[in-house]
């Protein structure tokens, strides 16, 4: 009996990146972060976005439906998606005093 000395071949299929979607980014630190270790990131947030951001963002405005839809898109081919709601003084609650541990008034 011969035996052949080839190795059986193998098809190699390369692997697929993972898709992280960062939505209400500001600086976009958690996508540089993912960036770093081989994620192909998507940080997105409005263009009136105060932050610097360390990388480019895509500008979308969630209150207009047509940019909802893009971004569902967007986060049906997704591995990963972090939504994080707006850091600044945009809350209802804020219009409603309550008292502090010191006597002043929030933010």
């Amino acid at each position: 009996m011969e035996w052949e000395s080839k190795p059986p071949q193998v098809e190699h299929k390369p692997k697929k990146t993972p898709l992280a979607i960062e939505i209400c980014c500001g600086h976009a630190g958690l996508s540089v972060s993912l960036r770093q270790y081989g994620w192909d990131v998507r940080p997105i947030d409005w263009a009136g976005n105060e932050h610097k951001t360390r990388i480019p963002v895509i500008n979308k405005d969630l209150t207009k439906p047509e940019h909802v839809q893009q971004v569902l898109k967007l986060i049906r081919k997704a591995s990963y998606v972090h939504m994080a709601p707006p850091c600044g003084t945009a809350s209802k609650a804020r219009e409603r005093w309550a008292p502090t541990w010191n006597g002043r008034r929030p933010p």
